[in-house]
């Protein structure tokens, strides 16, 4: 049996079809990278942090195209960092265009685009943008609530699932 650290690593990794180099794919740089990134924010050590996210989403960008949801992913950790250190503005468009980029990719009714109008409504919350925040966060609700009730309420456990 497989530690549970490899199993899920491997079962929720997006793998695309080719390496970025020889023997590096996408996916291994962005674990190995936000794993270090984690380590420093939780140190309080945002500046370390900062470049190792913005390469990976130079990365991404680069072998994936600047579309790919793997992009809005990396894109959102970068303004959760931003977020953390109440760089407001620079995290209010980074988390914008992770939204757009999960509408376009999986359409306005996953759980994804959920999380991204989550991010968008605490963003606000703690600019005192209390509409917007509202707002953001009925959407995310109504998205959540929609798929439970389309699946009975028995599906929990794969709300985050892709189309």
């Amino acid at each position: 049996m497989q530690p549970l650290r490899i199993y899920f690593s491997r079962k929720f990794t997006t793998t695309p079809a080719w390496p970025i180099s020889p023997g590096i794919w996408p996916s291994q740089t962005r674990r190995y990278t936000l794993a270090d990134s984690d380590l420093y924010q939780a140190q309080g050590r945002y500046a370390d942090a900062e470049p190792l996210l913005k390469r990976s989403l130079a990365i991404h960008e680069k072998a994936l195209g600047p579309d790919h949801p793997s992009v809005a992913t990396n894109l959102s950790n970068l303004a959760d960092l931003y977020y953390a250190q109440a760089r407001y503005a620079d995290a209010e468009p980074l988390f914008k265009h992770s939204l757009a980029i999960r509408e376009k990719a999986f359409g306005p009714d996953h759980p994804d685009v959920a999380t991204s109008l989550g991010n968008l409504a605490w963003l606000y919350k703690a600019t005192g943008n209390t509409a917007s925040s509202l707002a953001h966060i009925r959407r995310a609700v109504s998205i959540v609530r929609t798929r439970a009730t389309r699946s009975g309420g028995n599906d929990a456990g794969r709300l985050s699932e892709q189309k």
